[in-house]
């Protein structure tokens, strides 16, 4: 925890205009790093997480001192008890028409492409 709290605090008061004080007791909620789950209390973010807990929202307010606030999007009400969990499947965002850097480089990484050298033919 020695090597995490000084670069949290600083990270929380650059980001989130906490004190040094704030800083450090925002810090130490999440440090270290483990999620503790008391059984007596109904798991939910904090204590354990179900798939509806929006925790993505939730630590953006708690890293900018509540700036960013939850987005309020809504839970998925129709989770099944069984993986997979979602009846229907999540929808791919669609990707702008055109040409772009970031398009070039997902390829490379998807294909193993570098400098403009595909990756050999290995099949038989």
């Amino acid at each position: 925890m020695a090597n995490y709290l000084e670069p949290w605090s600083a990270i929380l008061q650059n980001a989130g205009g906490y004190t040094p004080e704030q800083a450090k007791a925002a810090a130490l909620q999440v440090l270290p790093d483990i999620l503790h789950y008391d059984r007596t209390q109904p798991a939910t973010y904090p204590n354990g997480r179900v798939p509806t807990d929006d925790v993505y929202s939730l630590r953006f307010a708690w890293l900018t001192n509540g700036k960013v606030p939850p987005s309020g999007l809504k839970p998925h009400d129709d989770l099944l008890a069984h993986f997979p969990t979602s009846p229907r499947p999540t929808l791919a965002i669609p990707r702008p028409t055109g040409s772009t850097g970031g398009d070039r480089l997902a390829r490379q990484a998807v294909l193993g492409e570098r400098a403009g050298h595909r990756r050999p033919d290995l099949s038989i």
